[in-house]
């Protein structure tokens, strides 16, 4: 695969440019946990209708190491919710990828 960088303002984005089919080769499992925030709290996984009155929301991406990969706010958050945030995805995460294992495992024959 080539890649190339492509400058936009201050960010350098890599850009990979496979052949299309091309099988998609991650190191590390990506997982995102999303959480609405309402006056101050955290609701974990919204619903569509908690999503539509949320006054904010926050979703982090962790791997399969506990590395944060992203994240993404919207509204007005605190630096503390975005903390919690962070904690609470980093456990959430690792649950959640141990349970895509086992089914992954179990589909495989494994």
């Amino acid at each position: 695969a080539v890649v190339s960088t492509q400058s936009t303002g201050n960010d350098v984005v890599a850009v990979d440019r496979q052949a299309p089919g091309t099988p998609l080769s991650l190191t590390h499992l990506p997982v995102a946990v999303t959480l609405s925030v309402f006056d101050g709290v955290t609701i974990p996984d919204p619903t569509e209708a908690e999503e539509r009155i949320e006054e904010g929301r926050v979703t982090c991406c962790v791997d399969e190491a506990g590395c944060i990969r992203s994240v993404c706010s919207s509204g007005h958050i605190s630096d503390e919710l975005i903390s919690a945030a962070l904690k609470y995805a980093t456990t959430r995460s690792a649950v959640l990828i141990s349970i895509l294992r086992k089914v992954t495992a179990t589909r495989n024959g494994d």
